[in-house]
């Protein structure tokens, strides 16, 4: 969107970007619909952060299952107009694997009732009308789920998917986090399913035609075009010091430059160690970044033979049984990345850990042991992968760990004191951003410069025009 003359006159700005990931990449390209000079630097070779697209002996994969969807008019308009990008829609399956089976999710109350069977059905309805019989404190995730579920759903499915997110027991995670990403109770969600709810159900998605690569060098393309853009990869920042008219930047190499405004993606602990203003007091802000807390991600990627596979129709599975230690497994093959393989499927297989963890301490084979291990127990194949690779993603989600919030309060509150400097997507924020979210708080950053004044945290769930909604 053009803003033209509204908030004065642009020439003078000049704005520099931390992080080409798709909430950077996104402030690029409303910059560009802008007319306004910019500089983008990313610490590794290539753009698209955790978004990225790679490919195994021809066969192509995602860091995650990522989908395109969301009911703001930005979002879905900023995918549309990139140029030579084809969205595909896809009808959504996916499935939750409990207990050796295979249920339907989103909830799809007569194929759990099928797969948990009456006897089971009914205790965990008893504990859902226990739980609302005797009313409970929230005071953690634990509490938010068990006062709207009841003890027996809690136990039986939250527990062991949260844990294995967090690394943490759920009386230990925030209570906003259940609240954000479950939002409703068990009834609400009992009623929308059985309404087929098209606001509560995600029946379709979007994903490019030749995976998220697509969309990201549609936007690299286009940053190259602009002559007022300058694109950095490879390259970090030393320090960032705060002036009376902007910033002076030093970049790797010894460059400097300077900027009016800056716009960050990267972690609020590196952003901490090189800026440096007189307004911030970094005693406060130290003590508070001091508390923050990292999981690290492990991607394991398996080529097999189609054959090898069996009946994995999913696009991924969220893995809700103990004894399989990945969070969740996606099957690419599953997903349109414009290549003609008749023979090859990619099959991903995540874990979350922390740096401190034996499994991210393993070597890659000891590893891909565990993933092939975890594949078997779920009867998807018992077969020897063609190719295998490991990818070590360090601190890639923020931990909503119990008062983080208070934290993240001081660090913002010290960071506002620097005029220009504005905190974008997952890491900038400390905040569970999905990729919709992150594009529109680049967005909405770009705006800001321009004059508006939007909050950037109230970013959340799947953001439509003047709500939110599921």
């Amino acid at each position: 969107m053009k803003y033209p003359n509204l908030y004065g006159n642009m020439k003078d700005k000049n704005i520099l970007i931390i992080g080409a990931g798709f909430a950077g990449l996104a402030a690029a390209i409303e910059l560009i619909q802008n007319n306004i000079s910019f500089t983008i630097i990313e610490k590794s070779p290539a753009v698209g952060g955790l978004s990225q697209t790679i490919e195994i002996d021809g066969v192509r994969f995602e860091l995650g299952p990522h989908i395109y969807f969301d009911k703001d008019i930005d979002v879905l308009q900023f995918w549309q107009k990139l140029a030579g990008v084809q969205m595909e829609s896809y009808t959504r399956n996916n499935a939750i694997f409990y207990k050796g089976k295979y249920i339907k999710s989103p909830l799809d109350p007569w194929n759990a009732f099928i797969n948990l069977g009456p006897f089971k059905i009914a205790y965990l309805l008893t504990g859902f009308l226990f739980a609302k019989l005797k009313p409970r404190q929230i005071v953690s995730a634990e509490d938010w789920v068990k006062a709207n579920f009841g003890t027996p759903l809690y136990e039986n499915f939250f527990k062991v998917y949260n844990e294995k997110i967090w690394g943490l027991s759920c009386a230990d995670i925030s209570p906003n986090w259940a609240g954000q990403r479950i939002k409703s109770s068990l009834l609400t969600m009992i009623y929308k399913s059985l309404k087929r709810d098209k606001d509560f159900i995600i029946k379709t998605f979007l994903f490019p035609k030749g995976g998220s690569q697509s969309v990201y060098n549609s936007q690299l393309n286009k940053i190259k075009a602009f002559e007022k853009a300058d694109l950095f990869l490879n390259q970090s920042i030393s320090q960032i010091t705060e002036t009376s008219s902007g910033f002076i930047v030093n970049f790797s190499g010894n460059n400097c430059k300077e900027f009016t405004d800056i716009i960050s993606t990267i972690h609020l602990e590196d952003l901490y160690n090189v800026l440096k203003s007189e307004k911030i007091n970094y005693d406060v802000l130290r003590s508070s970044i001091e508390q923050l807390v990292y999981r690290n991600l492990l991607l394991v990627n398996l080529v097999f033979l189609k054959n090898d596979i069996q009946n994995f129709k999913y696009h991924w599975i969220d893995i809700h049984d103990p004894n399989v230690r990945a969070l969740r497994v996606t099957n690419f093959g599953n997903y349109d990345f414009g290549l003609s393989l008749e023979s090859k499927v990619g099959i991903g297989v995540e874990y979350n850990c922390f740096k401190e963890d034996n499994i991210w301490n393993m070597n890659d084979s000891e590893i891909i042991e565990i993933a092939l291990s975890d594949l078997a127990y779920m009867n998807l194949t018992k077969k020897t992968p063609i190719k295998a690779s490991v990818l070590r993603l360090s601190k890639a989600y923020p931990v909503y760990f119990k008062n983080y919030e208070a934290h993240v309060a001081t660090i913002m509150n010290e960071f506002s004191k620097v005029k220009g400097l504005y905190l974008i997507g997952r890491n900038g924020m400390y905040k569970w951003n999905n990729m919709h979210h992150s594009v529109k708080t680049g967005i909405l950053a770009v705006r800001n410069i321009l004059g508006e004044q939007n909050d950037l945290f109230a970013v959340k769930g799947m953001v439509a025009i003047g709500k939110e909604s599921d």
